[in-house]
């Protein structure tokens, strides 16, 4: 696995190979099932990032945003990302410090019934927070989830 900068043609390549879990994401969050959520998130972020297998193809895709004055970060990723998992927490821990640095603290919503992701937050040190029931265009069941910089 090599991790470079993400471009649109790695938004275009990953958005038809998503986990299902990720296309219902942000489909609830966003109301759109095409792949223009994956492409706005990439053109708003501060920095993004993607995950490449041996053969240079793109399994993951992560950024962060800012979002009044706070870090916003996001992922979402292919089923071949599972193959990695123990490099992406060790990958992810590193990234999630080194970005946390920019701002008083990191935040965003996953999807309540995401659990695979809720374990790979929880294992990068945010704290999943909150039952937002109503979030989103399809007004469904979100968690809050952030981790706040060590003063």
């Amino acid at each position: 696995m090599k991790i470079r900068k993400a471009t649109t043609a790695d938004c275009l390549s990953l958005f038809p190979r998503l986990r299902k879990q990720d296309r219902v994401e942000i489909a609830l969050s966003s109301g759109d099932e095409s792949e223009a959520p994956l492409l706005r998130s990439l053109g708003v972020s501060a920095e993004a990032w993607v995950a490449v297998d041996e053969l240079d193809v793109p399994i993951c895709i992560y950024g962060v945003a800012q979002v009044g004055g706070f870090g916003s970060p996001w992922m979402v990723a292919t089923p071949e990302v599972y193959r990695f998992s123990k490099r992406l927490v060790k990958d992810g821990r590193v990234w999630v410090s080194r970005v946390q640095a920019d701002y008083p603290a990191l935040f965003n919503f996953v999807h309540a019934e995401n659990t695979a992701s809720i374990a790979w937050l929880r294992s990068l040190g945010f704290t999943i927070g909150e039952l937002v029931s109503d979030y989103g265009a399809a007004r469904a069941p979100f968690y809050h989830f952030y981790r706040v910089r060590d003063v």
